[in-house]
């Protein structure tokens, strides 16, 4: 897992997708007195499916900007008293943009709008939290565990009291089928099996070996073995036999020295493409056996 999460945080720079980050948004409060209100902000964000933390901590706000912008956390919410008062947050972007100051729906609705985008290049993508619209769900628990039968409300009740997500996975049940589970893990564990599996296939290369009408036998049996060994590797062999000069007159010569490589190598591989002339060299193409 920490091999994977390294290759991840190489391939992105450090700075995670909004759909992988662990936490899409931080919400941080200038003071005490603006404390209560960022817990407020961090929940309803939670309640519309995002991943939302609050930092309540005594520190400068300098400083947790600072460090959570070090973390490439996707975006920063910031409140003081002015924004508790007009229920506003003034946001930052990765990278130290500034957003500037919103009402608490419009910055829902951007980063709705950029999950949507997500969407549509995810075609895997579900619908959590805030997204379900159905009045009543068939629910499974943490470890996967039946629930039954509960009304939306005591669903999204659940997955508060849990600290995870409410996750919908069968939407054309009736009624749909939700499930309780720490979403950005999820997503985490399924690209990780999408980049083991990657890394599982194996990427078939075309071998070439070549030959001459008068290939001696020592000559002809080291090639015969590379043949073999890339055959019982997975890949494919082209071989090539060239005619020079007045060689071309004898292709018969040629035919016959395929015909023996047929034979020779007919334990692992067969014949893809037949002895033909491109040319002044004669060309056949064998593919390993597919193993019963």
């Amino acid at each position: 897992m920490e091999r994977f999460l390294g290759i991840l945080i190489e391939h992105h720079a450090g700075a995670m997708p909004l759909w992988l980050a662990p936490s899409q948004v931080v919400v941080m409060n200038i003071a005490e007195s603006s404390a209560d209100y960022a817990s407020t902000v961090a929940q309803t964000l939670r309640k519309q499916g995002l991943r939302a933390a609050a930092d309540l901590r005594n520190e400068k706000i300098s400083y947790k900007i600072r460090e959570h912008a070090l973390e490439k956390v996707p975006y920063l919410a910031v409140v003081g008293d002015r924004e508790r008062d007009a229920q506003t947050v003034a946001v930052r972007a990765r990278g130290g943009v500034d957003l500037g100051v919103m009402p608490v729906e419009a910055f829902l609705d951007r980063l709705h709008n950029e999950r949507k985008r997500n969407i549509a290049t995810d075609k895997s993508s579900h619908r959590i939290n805030g997204e379900i619209s159905a009045p009543e769900v068939r629910l499974a628990g943490v470890d996967g565990e039946p629930i039954g039968i509960v009304k939306l409300a005591e669903a999204f009740r659940l997955s508060e009291q849990h600290d995870v997500d409410l996750v919908e996975i069968a939407p054309h049940a009736q009624p749909p089928v939700c499930r309780l589970m720490d979403y950005g893990k999820f997503k985490y564990q399924e690209a990780k099996k999408q980049h083991e599996a990657k890394l599982k296939q194996k990427v078939i290369q075309v071998k070439e070996v070549k030959f001459r009408p008068g290939t001696d036998d020592g000559d002809y049996n080291v090639k015969l073995r590379n043949l073999t060994r890339f055959l019982e590797e997975g890949d494919k062999t082209k071989i090539t036999l060239r005619f020079r000069g007045r060689e071309m007159a004898h292709q018969e010569i040629g035919m016959r020295m395929l015909a023996r490589l047929r034979q020779d190598l007919d334990e692992c591989g067969q014949v893809e493409q037949m002895p033909k002339m491109e040319g002044r060299q004669m060309v056949m193409v064998l593919a390993p056996k597919k193993k019963k």
